[in-house]
């Protein structure tokens, strides 16, 4: 359940509590089937997308690792997947190309080499196809991910 959700019912039930005298026996049963229907809710979808689920877990540790605050590092993962697919990919390229970069340089026996090392292996639609590839195995593989 989400803290919105969560801190909406928990309202109710302190509402509920506050007037003790105005409410009624079935009106505190009722909310507290909306809560097992909204918590059973929120449990099955997390079920049903395991594999994002999991996903956004080693998000949000890195972006806390990396923070050390929770609430930037659910920020940050919210910043990271609003972005499009395309823009996160073209993000992939640059870091691939950018490593590979300095594995070049590191490598370098010569000034001769300079010119190779601004050289682009990587190009948008390798990362794309190669990316798609990937993603594929990792659906189609879905049962290492329960």
């Amino acid at each position: 359940m989400s803290w919105i959700h969560k801190n909406a019912i928990n309202r109710t039930f302190n509402a509920f509590k506050r007037n003790k005298d105005k409410v009624y026996k079935e009106d505190i049963d009722a909310l507290k089937t909306l809560n097992d229907l909204v918590e059973n809710g929120h449990q099955k979808t997390v079920t049903e997308n395991v594999l994002f689920a999991k996903l956004l877990c080693f998000c949000l540790n890195r972006m806390l690792l990396h923070y050390e605050d929770i609430n930037q590092a659910i920020k940050e993962c919210d910043f990271e997947l609003s972005k499009s697919l395309n823009i996160q990919v073209a993000e992939l390229q640059y870091s691939l190309n950018k490593l590979e970069e300095l594995q070049r340089a590191k490598n370098l026996n010569s000034t001769s080499d300079l010119k190779d090392i601004n050289k682009e292996k990587w190009s948008l639609n390798v990362v794309y196809s190669s990316f798609i590839a990937t993603c594929n195995e990792f659906i189609n593989d879905i049962k290492h991910y329960g």
